[in-house]
């Protein structure tokens, strides 16, 4: 009797992610345009690149015609001959140097390559609200004043969910697939519990407030250098809060390899760094729960085929529900494939430590640390500058 109660328990938890992920999510960007502040502090943006993102120019060229009364960009590479250069130039070509301009710079001070790439324009950042952003996201002319009107006394930190447009192919629809449902209300849910995660792709915060924290010295060795710094910057009492909208990530065409390894390097990132968080998430997926009713049925001798279409149908309801919320389209046949790989991805983070990341074999240690590939780590090591704070 009590696996009976403990297997449906599994699957009631499963049900109530996605019932929290969706209506929290539905009232939370229900408020879109509506602001907490009207006021417009400068704000200096850094996007920190290597290499040519899809649609690259027209991604840097959105945040060069934002509608807000005074920023600035910076766009760095490590090396003059990374390709990116070029697309920079050509963006910049009629832009004055006060608005936007380029730097190269190999500073170096840790493992993270992305922090490395921001040592020079952080520095140079002329104001004290500062915008992190990846060389993906393609804004939106009202991007900058939705982020400041976001800002409230107690904020550290405003981050914001990125969905998936303009992917092309079956594996760069899967990729925007992948990222409107499963991550973006996977946000909302840590949300709702208080836990809200900083999210890279878009990472805005006063630079008063990073600094306290050690700045970029601080998260310079880790995988997830958003996540830890949302994590310090909590631990001195300041809040992260959520944009009530999305920012867009442009896709195009993704080849398998690369959608593999970035999804494997962020799932082993959270087991590195969130192990019983990660122990949970199957309860989020529909093949798991799909094998959990099945069981139930046969252990109580009952056709296990209408439990497990059922939980099929309540799952795709719910990814239905919550796209509509995001302004994305339903398609079945993504659907069912974004159910059959996330779990795959799953498992084979289990057994690995080791991600590839801008080109580098990297060690992923725990609590999310990084290490070169050939560096031999002490397994029991414990890094002592990781302070888990909430």
């Amino acid at each position: 009797m009590w696996i009976d109660l403990l297997l449906l328990g599994i699957i009631g938890a499963g049900v109530f992610a996605l019932m929290v992920g969706n209506i929290y999510g539905y009232s939370h960007l229900s408020k879109r345009g509506i602001p907490h502040s009207k006021d417009t502090p400068p704000i200096s943006i850094i996007k920190p690149l290597k290499g040519i993102d899809p649609g690259l120019h027209d991604n840097l060229k959105s945040f060069l015609d934002l509608d807000y009364p005074e920023y600035e960009v910076i766009f760095s590479v490590a090396a003059y001959s990374d390709p990116a250069v070029e697309v920079v130039e050509s963006v910049l070509k009629g832009i004055s140097p006060s608005r936007a301009r380029l730097v190269i710079s190999d500073h170096e001070i840790g493992i993270n390559p992305k922090v490395n790439n921001m040592v020079t324009p952080y520095n140079e950042c002329r104001h004290d609200w500062i915008l992190m952003s990846d060389s993906y996201i393609r804004a939106e002319k009202g991007y900058l004043r939705s982020l400041a009107g976001t800002i409230r006394p107690d904020t550290g930190i405003v981050s914001a969910m990125v969905v998936g447009d303009g992917g092309v192919g079956i594996v760069g629809r899967l990729e925007s697939y992948h990222l409107s449902t499963y991550y973006t209300r996977g946000l909302m849910i840590t949300d709702f519990f208080g836990q809200t995660v900083a999210l890279g792709a878009s990472l805005f915060f006063r630079k008063v407030d990073f600094e306290k924290i050690g700045g970029l010295m601080a998260i310079r060795n880790y995988m997830a250098e958003d996540y830890v710094t949302g994590l310090k910057v909590r631990a001195i009492g300041r809040k992260i809060h959520m944009l009530h909208g999305t920012v867009t990530q442009h896709i195009e065409r993704k080849s398998l390899k690369v959608f593999w390894q970035r999804h494997l390097r962020w799932a082993i990132t959270q087991k590195r760094g969130e192990p019983l968080v990660f122990s949970i998430i199957p309860i989020q997926f529909c093949v798991f729960n799909m094998g959990i009713a099945g069981l139930l049925a046969t252990r109580n001798s009952l056709p296990a085929a209408p439990f497990v279409i059922g939980i099929m149908a309540v799952w795709g309801l719910f990814d239905m529900i919550w796209l509509r919320s995001v302004k994305r389209p339903f398609h079945l046949g993504y659907w069912i494939l974004r159910e059959l790989i996330a779990p795959v991805i799953w498992i084979n983070s289990v057994f690995s430590n080791t991600v590839m990341w801008r080109g580098t074999k990297l060690r992923v240690l725990k609590n999310g640390l990084l290490a070169p590939f050939d560096k031999n780590v002490d397994k029991s090591e414990t890094p002592q500058e990781f302070k888990h704070s909430a």
